[in-house]
């Protein structure tokens, strides 16, 4: 029996993934500044885990998918289609899909002439394809009408799938031999309901629904009369994910967000007794495995910026070693418009007067900041800027009375969150310069607002792939993003004298410098948002390299701090935060 323990990276991994069985896993590392990521092939051997770089680049928004026996299959999300076999030393492309939307889900439970299974969506319908051994697609029976996510096996030839449809998502089974899809979970027509796992050895098959507006986690056995049950104890407004069934399929392992934190749970199915796991500070990042050896998973905190935690019920949790020369965070306390909020400081100390100071918004909008290494915030830490990472209303994690204003509520509770964070700050600082803020994604768009609500208080905005309006991200996202806007009814305009969040229109009320930071083949967020943002502000007179600055990374997805220019993005932002010093 293995005792606790923490192996620990340097470097941050992005798309971190398992086998099932958690004896291989891939991942994505940047090894310096001016490359794109490369696969990595982890094997754990014995209490520990070897890690081989491949030579083989990928970009972030890439899938990844280990394969038992040491090799990766990579969907490339570059817009080539193609389906790559990433081994060692070797790179291959298997398959191309006529589908511009690809998930990667593992081959049936005991099928070795299947290395997957592809779930291909046409922005109309699901068709579900087998690569075989001998990397040849075939496509499966039937088809399916929507986008799916998620994938649990039920056996050799039925597979549970999160089906999408207006409103909401429910859960269907598929038939991979006749074609047929029954469905299986769908408790309302605007909740979003997945299956999450599955085990033969028990028939335990392990639910999710947001019903009710908390995350309900819920239990069947598979074969019987199929009757769902949902036990009080594993619900929680907080966010709560199932993440591994240990071998029996007796005992669930759980993940709920406390705040910055998170917080693991063994959950007994038939007694009804939830247990905390013991756990290092930090933040639990991807899939977990649980075998006779006991839990392994990823974890992530300020000074250790990628761990593999392993875990046993009942013994004491490893500590991860800090990597030397990491910048320390700690958790503050701020006040917003209608009381505290929880945040994450960097900087050490003298965080609040340092010479810079840059309030940092999340994106999301359905998430938080969390006690993790982040690149970016460690970096400026690293130029003696100091990073107050906030939690305002509308974050995820704090239950529904604090996530609820963002329903309806785009750049309403939540602005006058930060701009009240913001003039206290101000006061805080004395004679220094007001904060400058950054954001991402959602957390730019609120960032812009922050800079037209607030102009005395903000000395400076970095908005990393922004968008103009909830109202011309809905007219050009992509159909998810498009589903996100509905369903948190993000077209309303909150109440206020700013009128509608158009920050095109608002853009007058600017006097700080702005930088936009965007990647070209983001799939998120259209490029065309950050450019029509540049022009407006060079339409306002606003001098180019001076007041307004654009970098556009060629490369770059939904986040252009993470690809092969990485290192100019990121180079821009600090240079640009440098500058802002008085």
């Amino acid at each position: 029996m293995t005792a606790p323990r923490a192996d620990v990276w340097t470097r941050p991994r992005h798309n971190l993934r398992l086998t099932p069985d958690g004896g291989w896993a891939a991942a994505l590392c940047r090894y310096d500044d001016e490359s794109a990521p490369q696969v990595e092939i982890w094997r754990r051997r014995g209490d520990s885990w070897s890690v081989t770089p491949t030579g083989t680049f990928a970009a972030v928004t890439d899938q990844l998918l280990p394969l038992p026996g040491g090799r990766v299959l990579v969907r490339c999300g570059d817009g080539t289609r193609r389906l790559r076999l990433v081994g060692p030393d070797s790179a291959t492309t298997v398959a191309r899909t006529a589908e511009p939307s690809v998930r990667l889900l593992p081959a049936p439970p005991g099928d070795p002439d299947t290395r997957c299974v592809l779930a291909a969506y046409d922005e109309r319908t699901t068709r579900l394809y087998r690569l075989t051994a001998a990397d040849r697609l075939v496509r499966c029976p039937g088809e399916l009408p929507g986008r799916t996510e998620d994938g649990v096996w039920l056996g050799a030839r039925r597979l549970a799938l999160t089906l999408f449809r207006s409103g909401g998502a429910a859960t269907v089974v598929a038939d991979l031999a006749t074609g047929r899809a029954r469905p299986l979970l769908d408790v309302g027509p605007n909740t979003i309901d997945r299956a999450e796992l599955y085990s033969p050895a028990s028939t335990a098959l392990v639910v999710r629904t947001d019903a009710g507006g908390a995350d309900r986690i819920g239990f069947a056995r598979l074969g019987a009369d199929e009757a769902f049950w949902f036990p009080a104890e594993t619900s929680s407004d907080r966010g709560l994910r199932p993440l591994a069934l240990d071998p029996d399929g007796r005992r669930l392992l759980t993940h709920e967000q406390c705040g910055v934190h998170s917080e693991l749970a063994v959950y007994d199915i038939a007694d009804r007794v939830r247990k905390p796991l013991p756990t290092p500070p930090g933040a639990q990042r991807g899939p977990a495995a649980w075998t006779d050896e006991g839990i392994v998973t990823p974890w992530s905190a300020p000074t250790a910026p990628t761990a593999m935690l392993r875990l046993r019920p009942g013994h004491p949790p490893p500590s991860p070693v800090p990597v030397p020369g990491v910048s320390p965070a700690r958790v503050v306390t701020v006040e917003g418009a209608a009381g505290p909020l929880e945040a994450i400081a960097y900087g050490g100390d003298g965080w609040l007067h340092a010479p810079t100071l840059v309030v940092a918004l999340h994106g999301g909008p359905l998430s938080a900041w969390r006690y993790e290494f982040h690149p970016l915030l460690s970096a400026l830490a690293d130029d003696g800027v100091g990073v107050l990472a906030v939690n305002q209303r509308g974050s995820t994690g704090y239950g529904a009375e604090h996530v609820r204003p963002i329903r309806g509520g785009w750049g309403g509770p939540d602005l006058d969150d930060v701009t009240a964070v913001l003039a206290d700050l101000r006061e805080r600082r004395g004679d220094a310069s007001p904060p400058a803020v950054l954001g991402h994604s959602y957390g730019a768009f609120l960032a812009l607002l922050a800079a037209c609500a607030a102009p005395g208080q903000v000395s400076g905005c970095v908005a990393i792939a922004p968008f103009r309006s909830a109202a011309a991200l809905h007219a050009a996202g992509p159909g998810p993003v498009r589903d996100l806007v509905r369903r948190l009814d993000g077209l309303r305009v909150p109440a206020g004298p700013l009128g509608p969040r158009d920050v095109p229109a608002l853009a007058g009320r600017i006097t700080a410098p702005v930088l936009l930071v965007h990647g070209a083949l983001d799939e998120v967020i259209p490029v065309r948002e950050s450019r029509a943002l540049y022009a407006r502000f060079l339409a306002l007179g606003r001098r180019p390299g001076t007041d307004v600055t654009y970098v556009e990374v060629a490369d770059g997805g939904h986040d252009p701090l993470s690809g092969g220019e990485a290192g100019r993005a990121t180079a821009a932002v600090r240079d640009f935060l440098r500058s802002e010093r008085r």
